[in-house]
């Protein structure tokens, strides 16, 4: 999720908007990073997500790049410092299959480009898209390609399902989802996996990491975030994060207060140079 990432460094310099009404029931939301503004300085970490992004970056030099995320289950560390913006359509959890017409499982923890995923249409979209120096165009061209590729509208209802007890509860059992939704627990994982691409535990574990970053970033006490976000207690929510994102809640929100100050100051810098050259 885009404005979690850097411990929510990228969120000044983000857009967020929703999806067109007919790509509601698969879109989630779209954003645009402005990297140039943000003018990162070393890699950013991305957090990981149940949900697969179709993304294209424009880069300083003139290059381009368009590709189809899968969901991450661990965080990955990214360079923002040579990029203008990244445009990115988020889908919804067990969207993945309508675009690409494979099992979410295969893009699980990869990223493939765009032309390799859909093939010639895919290849058609990225030779425009290269072409477009304008944000907003290149959103229009991502949105084409998704509207242009589904056989069904909205996200199978097993997961849909899932995906809403977790959003109430993060910490329910597997066990217990698949009563609620009707389902046994073997139907319950083969359809998140294919779908998804995800084992239902661990899309608990994000949806729960994600409700945690929410509210840590809005100045939450460490404690009660982790009791109002589903963990045993504050350790068991440090241990995730350790394991989910390589460091704990406080040390991944300094990278966001980190980052803030380095754009400031170099706000200033550019601000004093230019100064000094009109003397």
């Amino acid at each position: 999720m885009i404005t979690l990432d850097q411990g929510g460094g990228g969120r000044p310099f983000v857009e967020v908007m929703p999806p067109p009404r007919i790509l509601d029931g698969l879109v989630e939301d779209v954003a645009i990073l402005h990297s140039s503004r943000a003018r990162a300085r070393g890699p950013w970490r991305i957090v990981p997500d149940a949900s697969g992004h179709l993304l294209f970056h424009r880069y300083r030099d003139g290059r381009s790049s368009a590709m189809i995320v899968g969901p991450r289950t661990r965080y990955v560390d990214v360079s923002q410092s040579d990029r203008r913006f990244t445009v990115a359509v988020r889908f919804r959890p067990g969207a993945l299959p309508a675009l690409t017409g494979v099992g979410a499982w295969e893009l699980r923890d990869r990223s493939v480009r765009l032309a390799d995923a859909l093939g010639a249409p895919g290849a058609a979209a990225a030779e425009r898209l290269a072409s477009l120096a304008d944000a907003g165009e290149a959103c229009a061209v991502l949105l084409s390609v998704v509207s242009s590729r589904p056989t069904r509208t909205e996200v199978d209802w097993r997961v849909r399902g899932l995906m809403a007890v977790l959003g109430a509860r993060p910490s329910t059992k597997v066990r217990r989802a698949a009563q609620e939704l009707g389902l046994s627990e073997r139907s319950l994982r083969a359809a998140t996996g294919d779908m998804v691409g995800l084992r239902p535990k661990e899309a608990a574990r994000i949806v729960r990491l994600h409700r945690a970053l929410g509210m840590g970033l809005a100045g939450g006490a460490d404690a009660e975030v982790a009791y109002r976000a589903g963990y045993t207690d504050q350790a068991h929510c440090i241990r995730e994060f350790k394991r989910l994102l390589g460091e704990t809640p406080r040390a991944f929100r300094a990278r966001g207060l980190a980052s803030g100050r380095d754009g400031a100051a170099r706000d200033a810098d550019s601000y004093k140079t230019a100064r000094h050259a009109r003397r």
